[in-house]
């Protein structure tokens, strides 16, 4: 092995290491923020009633300052495919302090989004800071994925699929394994060792494996692609609603919050604003109403979709866990258990990543799921249809 193949291997770990760092910082400081303003907002509910007027605000700051990184994730993927692009380094402090607010004053968007946004910029810059090939600046960007969704939901493995999938990678490049796995398991690591608790969930009785089990499993699958398809079928008429019903962007957020307000006044509750993990946790003790999850579902389409800024896939596993939990009612399987898949599998439907919410739902509630897993996320995904979260953003 040559001197410059040493050099070369040295640099590359130095920056991957380098980048799991950054998204481990960026990722524990984004949650311990998140923890603060959703605790402060639950102790305040009046501040919903600000919820326009900050909706105004985020809208017009990217009206006039960040449209160049309004597209956010998929604007990652589009300097992923074209190396002579940089993603802006504005794009990290930009969604951190939109998606902060938006949790604070009550909108309905999740998490993912914006630590993927900020591992992304930032890491992005090693891009110019060090002399990288076009191909080396790809893995840099692997990386950032791999970290970012590591360290926010604390399960690297998934993180390490996810990167893959959500560059849609058709053809495998094995030296991509290096960046995922030292970036995505170090950002997990020093966002752990700061403090940094996730929330884990537990599916409390498993079934017994059985034709009958395993039927009851794909209808489930079945149901849970065809709750992601509405998603984001919904998601993509709100936003050519907005556009028809608001030439000026930035008044569409202050819709969205206006209709937010009337919501909370007819519910009376704050249980589908932000990230709603406690009624996610309530799904896997406790039968919920049937009808939850279609709540949340129309709230966070319309929410995101109207301008508010923050990510998607808690708020997935808020709409799948409640669906799962109530097909209890109809499916003669534990609501726990079906709980946990719908958390999973409408996800990997809905952002066309089925490995990953198969990897997932193992790493969170263990080897005992992987058969249901594997056959409730393949009959999601094909029911699901081709576009997704990714592709619409």
């Amino acid at each position: 092995m040559s001197t410059f193949t040493i050099k070369t291997i040295f640099k590359s770990i130095v920056i991957y290491l380098l980048v799991g760092l950054l998204c481990g910082l960026s990722s524990a400081f984004f949650l311990k923020s998140l923890e603060f303003v959703t605790d402060y907002r639950e102790q305040n509910l009046y501040l919903i009633y600000f919820l326009p007027i900050i909706g105004l605000v985020i809208g017009y700051w990217y009206y006039k300052f960040g449209s160049d990184v309004e597209d956010g994730n998929k604007l990652i993927s589009q300097v992923f495919k074209n190396q002579n692009e940089l993603v802006p380094l504005k794009m990290a402090p930009m969604i951190l302090i939109s998606t902060l607010l938006s949790h604070l004053f009550g909108a309905s968007v999740g998490r993912e989004g914006t630590a993927l946004q900020i591992s992304g910029s930032i890491s992005d810059q090693f891009s110019k800071l060090f002399k990288v090939t076009a191909f080396e600046k790809n893995l840099i960007l692997y990386a950032a994925i791999s970290g970012g969704f590591s360290s926010v939901f604390g399960t690297p493995f998934a993180g390490a699929i996810f990167a893959l999938e959500f560059f849609k990678i058709r053809k495998f490049n094995y030296l991509a394994i290096f960046p995922i796995v030292i970036a995505g398991f170090f950002a997990d690591y020093v966002c752990k060792s700061l403090g940094l608790h996730h929330v884990y969930y537990q599916v409390n009785k498993f079934p017994i494996i059985s034709i009958d089990t395993l039927f009851l499993v794909a209808i489930a699958g079945v149901i849970f692609g065809f709750g992601a398809l509405v998603y984001c079928t919904l998601q993509t008429y709100f936003k050519g609603l907005a556009s028809k019903l608001f030439k000026t962007p930035y008044f569409r957020p202050f819709f969205a919050g206006l209709i937010t307000i009337i919501f909370y006044q007819c519910w009376g509750n704050s249980r589908f604003l932000g990230l709603g993990i406690p009624v996610i946790l309530e799904s896997f003790s406790n039968q919920l109403p049937f009808y939850e999850f279609a709540i949340k579902l129309v709230l966070t389409a319309f929410t995101l979709a109207f301008g508010f800024k923050g990510g998607e896939v808690t708020p997935l596993f808020f709409i799948g866990a409640c669906l799962g939990n109530a097909l209890s009612l109809v499916l003669p399987l534990p609501f726990s258990f079906l709980a946990g898949l719908g958390f999973v599998c409408l996800f990997g439907a809905a952002a066309k990543t089925p490995i990953t919410s198969i990897v997932l739902g193992i790493e969170l509630f263990g080897f005992e799921m992987g058969i249901f897993l594997f056959i409730s996320s393949f009959f999601a995904y094909v029911v699901s249809g081709k576009n997704g979260i990714y592709s619409n953003s």
